[in-house]
């Protein structure tokens, strides 16, 4: 009651005079708060205020609707524009072959980030990192997985096409994400209008990559192609498992950005160093001579196909002394 009364008279001092609230209206709201009251009062913006995040939500939250939408999309545009510009650069480093290396950076910078995001650190931090996990373990495999494939497999893709036919590729996630959403109940059929503007999208977006195409002749490698195809269709899972997650255990955002990108980082982290990549990027970083790196995985593979075929060497060699005795 008292924090009403405290909302009612800052309300009315703004129009020049104070009215209390009256009793009748006091008595009449309810003292339980809804689910979307405690969530919003329980928040961490909500009790650490003075971090940047939220003091620059405030920020854009206090400018027209109109404006926040064209601010918001024009950032998007800015910072994913970067983020290609310095991936083209790097994949075409000369002595750069460590493409799978990109997604790996990619992760590892996330999970810094959103770290920092929910530590308790003045002016960064909110604080989210004092509390208990919100979902459970067993929730975050799927999107493992799927951040796993979505980054690796894309950046992987980088040595055998070069980084407009990825794009063109890439610019086509958003009908396969529409679909899984119906299929994953996120959201109800769309409309005739919304599938039209997901096509226009993608449509635009393949356009305008394929103006690169004037200047270096597109490279449709077969396994290329595979790899950035499976990596579409991890990028479509992903947002729609995310959203499940948020709907039946109430996770925020940072919790399951957090804790998805700490295991994918895990998981890449050691398949990497099994596979060579991750010291042979520090090698190159380092500007050390290339070196032949040990990849584990192909020995594994080649000890496993040797095994088969000595297996089936010795079962031909069995059946044919049976046939000469016979």
């Amino acid at each position: 009651r008292e924090v009403i009364i405290i909302i009612l008279t800052t309300l009315a001092g703004r129009k020049g005079r104070v009215e209390m609230a009256p009793r009748r209206l006091v008595d009449e709201c309810p003292t339980t708060p809804s689910k979307a009251d405690k969530r919003i009062l329980n928040s961490p913006a909500s009790k650490n205020a003075n971090n940047m995040g939220s003091l620059l939500g405030n920020k854009i939250e206090a400018l027209p609707r109109t404006i926040q939408f064209i601010t918001l999309a024009l950032s998007v545009f800015f910072f994913f524009g970067i983020h290609n510009v310095l991936q083209e650069a790097m994949i075409n480093t000369e002595g750069f072959t460590f493409g799978v290396m990109l997604g790996w950076m990619e992760v590892l910078g996330v999970t810094l980030c959103s770290g920092l995001e929910r530590s308790s650190l003045p002016f960064i931090g909110n604080g989210e990192a004092k509390k208990q996990m919100v979902a459970p373990i067993c929730a975050y495999p799927l999107l493992t997985l799927c951040l796993s494939m979505s980054s690796s497999l894309a950046s992987w893709s980088l040595n055998y096409i070069n980084f407009p036919t990825k794009v063109v590729f890439r610019s086509c996630k958003l009908l396969p994400t529409m679909l899984l959403a119906v299929v994953m109940g996120n959201s109800k059929r769309f409309t005739v209008i919304e599938i039209g503007s997901a096509m226009a999208v993608c449509a635009g977006l393949i356009t305008f990559a394929a103006g690169d195409w004037s200047l270096s002749k597109p490279q449709f490698h077969p396994f290329g192609l595979t790899l950035v195809t499976l990596s579409v269709f991890a990028d479509a899972v992903l947002p729609n498992a995310q959203e499940k997650i948020f709907r039946t255990y109430d996770a925020s955002k940072s919790e399951v950005m957090f804790f998805t990108n700490v295991f994918t980082l895990m998981i890449q982290t050691g398949s990497t160093l099994l596979s060579g990549d991750l010291m042979g990027f520090v090698h190159f970083v380092m500007g050390k001579p290339k070196v032949e790196e040990t990849n584990y995985f192909s020995i594994m593979m080649a000890t496993t196909t040797d095994k088969q075929h000595r297996n089936l060497f010795e079962e031909e060699s069995l059946e044919t002394s049976h046939g000469t005795g016979l």
